[in-house]
C-alpha cells in the first residue's frame, strides 16, 4: 500500500491575515470590510471577524466562508476596530491580522432648514408699478445648501410664485398696478426636507406713472400738454381726473355759487397716476393765479373734499374779502414731478 500523505498542519495564507479592503462606513450604522482571500490546498477556509474596541453595537462574525463581512447595529459617528483571523477545513488557524478602524458616518439629515418656519428678512415691498420684492431671513442647514420657495396667495393677476432656487431674494414682476399681493416663503435642504410656510406678508404696487398711462391709449401727441381730443383738457390733467384723453370731457362739472362760495367738482384718477400731482387757483382777471391764500385784501380759501365713487368736490369761499364773488374764476392745474 502506498503511504498516506502528511497530515496538513500549516495555517492558511497569508499569514497572518490581511484585509484586502479596510474596515469602511457606508452609513450611519454600518462599516463593511474584505479580508485577503486565503490558500490552502485542504480546501475551503473560514474566516473569523473580531471587533476589538467594545464600542456600543460592535459585533464579531461567525466563522464564514465569505471574505466580506458588515457590522450593523453600530452608533454613529463611533470608531469601530476589527482583525480577521482564517482557518482550514482541518482546524488550521492563522494569526489575526493587524487592527483597522473606521468611523460610522453622522445620521441623515431629517431636520428641515432653521428657522423651521420661514421668516422675512425683508418684507414684500414695491419698487415700481409692476414690482414687488423681497428677501427670506437666511436659512441654515447641515446637509448643505438651502432653497427657497416663494408663493404668491392672492390670486391677482399677474402675481406669480418662484420656482424653488438658492437666492433668498425674489422679485415679483408683471403685476397690475396699484394692486396688494401676498406672499409666503418657505425654505428645504438638499435632503428635502421641508420647513413650514412663514406667515403671509403683502404689498401693493405702485400706481402707474405718467408714460405707463399713456401708453395705453393711441393718440398722435401723448405728451404732457398734448390734447388731442380738443376738450382744453391736457393729458396730463386728464391723468390727474382718470378720464380717457382721446375723448372729449368736460372736466369739471356741478358748478355753483352761494353768496361768496363757489362749489364745483371734478373726476379724480383711482388709482392715482404716480408722479401726477394737481392744485387748485384762482383769479379776478383771468390773467393772475394764486394758490389758495391771501393776496392783497383778497382772500380764497380753496378747500378739496375726499373722493365720494371718483369724484370730489371743491369749494372756494372769498367771504370777508374784498373780491366780488362774480370775479372769482378757479383753474386746476396738473404737474408732473421728475
Amino acid at each position: 500500500h502506498p503511504p498516506h500523505p502528511p497530515p496538513d498542519t500549516p495555517p492558511p495564507t497569508p499569514q497572518p491575515a490581511t484585509l484586502a479592503l479596510a474596515p469602511t462606513a457606508n452609513r450611519d450604522t454600518a462599516i463593511s470590510k474584505t479580508a485577503t482571500t486565503g490558500t490552502e490546498p485542504s480546501g475551503p477556509l473560514d474566516y473569523l471577524f473580531t471587533e476589538t474596541s467594545g464600542n456600543p453595537g460592535g459585533d464579531d462574525s461567525e466563522w464564514q466562508t465569505s471574505p466580506s463581512y458588515t457590522d450593523s447595529g453600530l452608533d454613529p459617528e463611533t470608531q469601530y476596530t476589527y482583525t480577521v483571523t482564517m482557518r482550514d477545513s482541518e482546524g488550521n488557524m492563522g494569526n489575526p491580522s493587524s487592527a483597522a478602524s473606521a468611523t460610522t458616518l453622522a445620521p441623515p439629515d431629517t431636520e428641515a432648514p432653521t428657522p423651521y418656519q420661514a421668516t422675512f428678512a425683508s418684507a414684500p415691498a414695491a419698487i415700481s408699478s409692476s414690482d414687488i420684492t423681497m428677501t427670506a431671513t437666511t436659512g441654515n442647514d447641515p446637509s448643505g445648501p438651502v432653497e427657497y420657495l416663494f408663493t404668491e396667495t392672492s390670486g391677482h393677476s399677474g402675481g406669480t410664485s418662484s420656482d424653488w432656487q438658492t437666492s433668498p431674494t425674489y422679485t415679483d414682476t408683471g403685476l397690475a398696478p396699484h394692486t396688494q399681493y401676498t406672499y409666503t416663503v418657505r425654505m428645504r435642504d438638499s435632503l428635502d426636507n421641508m420647513g413650514d410656510p412663514s406667515s403671509g406678508a403683502s404689498a401693493t404696487t405702485l400706481p402707474p406713472n405718467f408714460g405707463e398711462w399713456i401708453s395705453g391709449y393711441s393718440l398722435s401727441d401723448s405728451t404732457f400738454g398734448g390734447d388731442d381730443d380738443g376738450d382744453n383738457l391736457g393729458n396730463g390733467l386728464e391723468a390727474l381726473m382718470g378720464t380717457h384723453p382721446g375723448e372729449f370731457n368736460a372736466g369739471l362739472s356741478q358748478v355753483s355759487q352761494n353768496g361768496s362760495i363757489l362749489t364745483f367738482t371734478h373726476p379724480v384718477a383711482d388709482p392715482p397716476i404716480g408722479g401726477v400731482t394737481g392744485s387748485y387757483e384762482w383769479s379776478s382777471d383771468l390773467a393772475n393765479w394764486h394758490p389758495s391764500g391771501t393776496v392783497g385784501d383778497t382772500t380764497v380759501t380753496i378747500t378739496a373734499g375726499a373722493p365720494v365713487n371718483g369724484i370730489t368736490t371743491v369749494t372756494a369761499d372769498s367771504s370777508g374779502s374784498a373780491l366780488s364773488p362774480a370775479k372769482l374764476f378757479l383753474r386746476i392745474v396738473a404737474t408732473q414731478e421728475p
